[in-house]
């Protein structure tokens, strides 16, 4: 947990297994001072979920796609979110049905997906958000 005898784990000065000191370089106190460690990348994804009621407490809607990309809808009191992962190790083309035509992408979540018209390009292992007229 932190970058102390033994990660923060134990106060002991011997633990039955070691603590590595790769490890320690990457402790939640290590990396909460790092803005694009996996640490502030979760927390910032976490506030941007929250701060969208679809995606806390929408109904769900899954979306045909070709493999390895998963598509689907949040909808919620008025507000639709599309939200499209590539789970590809390559960069992934898709284009948006016209049922989702004039969605807006959001920002903030920390993914990289460009909405280009109807076209969708996704790089390997990324998303896409976009809010959807209801």
């Amino acid at each position: 947990w932190e970058n102390g005898p033994n990660g923060g784990f134990s106060q002991a000065n011997q633990t039955w297994l070691p603590v590595e000191q790769n490890h320690l370089d990457r402790t939640p106190a290590a990396q909460a001072s790092d803005p694009s460690s996996v640490y502030n990348a979760y927390n910032n994804f976490m506030q941007f979920r929250k701060n969208h009621e679809a995606l806390v407490k929408g109904s769900i809607e899954l979306i045909s796609s070709q493999d390895n990309i998963l598509v689907f809808t949040r909808s919620v009191a008025g507000q639709k979110v599309l939200c499209v992962f590539n789970f590809n190790a390559t960069e992934q083309i898709w284009t948006l049905p016209p049922q989702l035509a004039g969605a807006t992408p959001m920002s903030g979540h920390g993914f990289g997906g460009a909405l280009s018209g109807s076209t969708l390009q996704l790089s390997a292992q990324d998303a896409f958000f976009a809010s959807v007229k209801v």
